[in-house]
């Protein structure tokens, strides 16, 4: 509809408002939404919506904001446009509030989660919020809160869908409901569920989140990523742990917002040279870029300081904390199901995983493996440790350090399903780890490099049902000794 109309004054605040023609009238109700366009004379437009309402008459009130700025002493050209939503400010924390008459209609709840569509700016905003309400004496308000960088902006809001009427019957695993049990959740689709927990900023993550699936990843974070604080992270020190990182990452979360950053001990006459280096290697190796700022080079006098680990490590985090959230619980719920169930073979990942981040190889001639940690984290590993079915050594340090030792002998009894895995990620520290477990005396009589071996290995082996009595390989034995040629060759072409 287009009509000619002044636009006047309503109140003392400045508010403006436009009267429909009293031929019209009867064609609009109150509360009705529409798309408003005054046309000046210097043929400029104005746009806002707004919804009918009377002040003495049925009409629009104009924003106040658009009073200030414009001379209305003329008649103006109003255009009509029926609307969808509603139109609102955002308050100065990002609050928007819901008209009474929509909240009714959509009989909307204490932390329903809705589907929005925002125009602002001439721009489409699709995002997801949950519903808090807020009883008055004569009405109870429904609002949502949105990104306070909008704050102060006009928009028009247009609820899509309540995500608990989806018109299909979602499922999700036990266990990932006991994971996210006590969070405000919704199913957008079949495969996707979003996450909302107090004020923190909204998580979308996989529906099919598999806990068995994770196993090694997690062990991964047990030892590299952060438990505590407001922001989910984890480090990578090398190029194939980062892309696997991201890749496992990526399988729980599907909105992830990674910043990157590294952090390199550099010889300080290479300092100049060296943060181009990294950037450069990041980019090619793993396909990750970094911002120039985010490279930190810790100085040292030492040239052998770079050769440690030359590309340094890598950075990822999320500020978002209900990611930390999410994967503590995701943790705890693994911890608490290998306990559980003994399982040994998620046990065997799980501790694989650590090993990826902090584990390490033993010194020459001994080949067992080692995990260093903290007193707290060791005890959680002193009790996943048995479930592998390898034997340990649980050492106590000093100050707050803590070790586990897998001993060499049980290493290689179980090496059929562990030769794949051990520092699957970490290049440099498995074939170190090869070149010392193959160097032990047991492994080479296996292979045949030594003909001799201590009676104790010996009575070890046929104990496990690697050698028979008569001190020959079993069929265990010769799978056992192919694997380790297997390793032997590994490490050659390395």
């Amino acid at each position: 509809m287009i009509f000619k109309s002044f636009v006047t004054k309503a109140n003392k605040k400045g508010t403006g408002f436009i009267r429909l023609p009293k031929d019209k009238r009867t064609l609009f109700k109150y509360g009705d939404f529409f798309k408003i366009t005054i046309s000046m004379r210097d043929n400029k437009k104005i746009l806002f919506c707004a919804h009918i309402h009377k002040c003495g008459v049925l009409g629009i009130y104009v924003p106040k904001e658009i009073m200030k700025s414009n001379d209305f002493s003329r008649e103006c050209l109003i255009s009509f446009e029926k609307a969808d939503g509603f139109y609102s400010k955002i308050g100065s924390d990002g609050r928007v509030y819901l008209p009474v008459k929509m909240a009714e209609e959509l009989s909307l709840k204490q932390d329903d989660i809705i589907s929005i569509e925002c125009d602002i700016d001439n721009k489409i905003i699709h995002f997801y919020d949950n519903i808090k309400m807020r009883k008055k004496r004569t009405t109870t308000e429904h609002m949502i809160i949105i990104d306070s960088y909008l704050k102060g902006k006009h928009a028009v809001f247009k609820i899509k869908k309540v995500l608990d009427d989806m018109g299909y019957n979602p499922s999700i695993n036990k266990e990932l409901q006991s994971v996210i049990g006590h969070f405000n959740y919704a199913f957008i689709n079949p495969k996707q569920v979003i996450l909302f927990h107090g004020h923190r900023i909204p998580l979308i993550i996989n529906s099919e989140i598999n806990l068995n699936e994770l196993a090694h990843y997690l062990g991964a974070y047990f030892a590299d990523g952060t438990k505590k604080g407001n922001s989910w992270g984890i480090v990578a020190s090398t190029f194939e742990q980062a892309r696997y990182y991201l890749h496992m990452h990526s399988q729980i979360v599907s909105n992830p917002k990674i910043t990157f950053s590294i952090t390199a001990t550099v010889y300080n006459k290479m300092m100049a040279e060296h943060r181009t280096y990294l950037l450069d290697a990041w980019k090619t190796n793993a396909g990750i870029s970094v911002e120039n700022h985010k490279v930190r080079l810790i100085s040292s006098h030492s040239p052998e300081s770079t050769n440690r680990n030359e590309f340094g490590a890598l950075v990822m985090k999320d500020s978002g904390q209900l990611t930390l959230l999410l994967y503590v619980n995701l943790l705890n719920k693994l911890i608490e199901k290998i306990v559980r169930t003994k399982d040994r073979m998620l046990a065997t990942q799980f501790i694989n995983g650590v090993l990826e981040g902090d584990g390490y190889s033993s010194a020459k001639g001994r080949g067992h493996l080692g995990i260093t940690t903290n007193k707290k984290e060791a005890l959680i590993l002193n009790e996943i440790m048995p479930f592998t079915g390898l034997n340990f050594n649980y050492r106590i340090e000093g100050g707050n350090r803590a070790s586990i030792i897998l001993h060499s002998t049980s290493l290689l009894t179980n090496i059929l399903r562990l030769k794949d895995d051990i520092f699957k990620y970490y290049p440099k520290r498995r074939k170190r780890f090869i070149e010392r477990f193959l160097n032990t005396g047991s492994a080479k009589f296996l292979i045949g490099k030594q003909d001799y071996a201590s009676g104790w290995v010996k009575a070890h082996l046929v104990k496990e049902g690697i050698l028979d009595e008569d001190y020959n390989l079993t069929k265990k034995g010769k799978n056992i000794r192919k694997s380790l040629m297997e390793l032997t060759k590994n490490v050659a072409v390395k």
